[in-house]
């Protein structure tokens, strides 16, 4: 699917009201009909350090990341089975391509909306803890939030006025999952040199 239609999806129904340029979107209709119900997207994680928290620099090109998910609410649709379907998807579109293969997903669930990750425990996502951030996220023109890492490079406050954004506020304490993908010999040897330390799942 397209990364615009997926964009007017997320203005829609996620809060964050878009998604990374570079993302490869993933979406299910309503059966017999056009309407989008629900859209998963992955991208690179903006950074760098994120990337190489998991496995270690050697292995940062193998992490994405599952950067947005939405499903229409009073929506007949389990959640975990979607994105099952659209994360195999993903890693043989990678494959198709020419693209790094795909050992981890990291994701993220922010405790400021009220989330804990509960599609990530139903799907058995190994959870790693919190993650804290305090770097400024913005507000666009149009209402969408913007890290302050855009295409590579941090944006500074005199550029970001020059775009019409806004301040928005400071990122908080978000959950931290990740899903190791591959074989079974393969995810056993990548489970032996995860750099993350494994927890308990959180209940809230």
């Amino acid at each position: 699917m397209s990364l615009s239609e997926a964009t007017l999806f997320y203005q829609a129904h996620h809060y964050l009201r878009g998604c990374s340029n570079s993302a490869m979107a993933y979406a299910v209709y309503k059966a017999g009909e056009s309407r989008m119900i629900a859209c998963v997207a992955f991208q690179t994680p903006v950074s760098e350090n994120v990337r190489c928290s998991v496995f270690g620099p050697e292995y940062k090109r193998n992490v994405a990341e599952l950067g947005r998910l939405a499903i229409c609410p009073a929506v007949n649709i389990q959640a975990s089975s979607f994105m099952s379907r659209v994360i195999k998807a993903y890693a043989n579109d990678r494959q198709r391509k020419g693209l790094s293969p795909i050992s981890a997903l990291i994701s993220f669930a922010d405790t400021a909306q009220g989330h804990h990750g509960g599609v990530y425990q139903a799907m058995s996502w190994i959870y790693t803890g919190q993650s804290l951030s305090y770097s400024t996220v913005y507000t666009d023109p149009t209402g969408r939030r913007r890290h302050r890492r855009q295409n590579g490079a941090n944006i500074t406050t005199e550029e970001a006025r020059f775009r019409g954004w806004t301040v928005a506020g400071e990122r908080g304490i978000k959950h931290r999952y990740i899903k190791i993908l591959g074989s079974k010999r393969h995810k056993r040897k990548m489970k032996k040199i995860l750099c993350l330390e494994v927890l308990p799942y959180p209940k809230d």
